[in-house]
């Protein structure tokens, strides 16, 4: 009986590891989206400010 307990328990402390870590990734992968929009967000703003001033860059 406590074979089936500390198997139970093994994979209880494994699934809720698992678990923690797939959460942790899913803030990192928001975290770096939310850099990206900010990144391309900066660079649309200054689009109108190249073009009112003549500047084009290719």
């Amino acid at each position: 009986m406590s074979v089936v307990a500390g198997i139970v328990v093994v994979t209880l402390a494994f699934t809720i590891s698992m678990y923690n870590k797939l959460v942790m990734r899913r803030n990192q992968v928001s975290s770096v989206e939310a850099s990206v929009d900010v990144q391309l967000k900066r660079r649309y703003d200054l689009l109108p400010n190249r073009h009112s001033k003549g500047i084009y860059v290719a």
